[in-house]
């Protein structure tokens, strides 16, 4: 009998431009186990630079025995935690004994909103205590006034 072997329905994922912090739409890949043994996956893991920037939105693979020709599905989607380019690995552990570590790649990029990019700047921070402090006082003096 020939040995277990894995196949993947794609050897790399391009998750293209998308907007930092914006979960992109899932993209799926079928696992295959095309040899004549049992294809025993163990578990998964992201590693490279960005793997926190990648993640599993459906996992029928992971811990589980592939008879010869029967397959499972991995759901993958990016969520950029920073701008540019994001890059990353999947990383499959079987008893495939030509590729017991079986590598996928991962890209994406990382944009900006297309917005003003308006965020908090010292002064405006300090306005805001400012008022904040004020109407504290106020509500200090007004319970004061009411209770004498």
């Amino acid at each position: 009998m020939t040995p277990p072997q894995i196949t993947s329905s794609a050897l790399s994922l391009d998750f293209g431009s998308e907007v930092a912090g914006k979960l992109s739409d899932e993209q799926i890949v079928t696992i295959t186990n095309t040899g004549g043994g049992n294809l025993v996956i163990a578990d998964s893991e992201f590693i490279g630079a960005a793997p926190v920037d990648f993640g599993l939105t459906m996992d029928f693979c992971s811990f589980q025995v592939l008879a010869a020709g029967e397959s499972c599905e991995f759901g993958f989607s990016m969520r950029a935690t920073e701008l540019g380019e994001r890059v990353a690995q999947f990383v499959i552990q079987s008893n495939d004994p030509e590729q017991p570590l079986f590598f996928m790649d991962l890209r994406g990029n990382g944009t900006g909103s297309g917005g003003c990019g308006l965020s908090p700047s010292l002064p405006s921070l300090e306005y805001f205590f400012g008022w904040m402090l004020l109407l504290g006082l106020l509500w200090i003096g007004f319970r004061r006034k009411g209770t004498s």
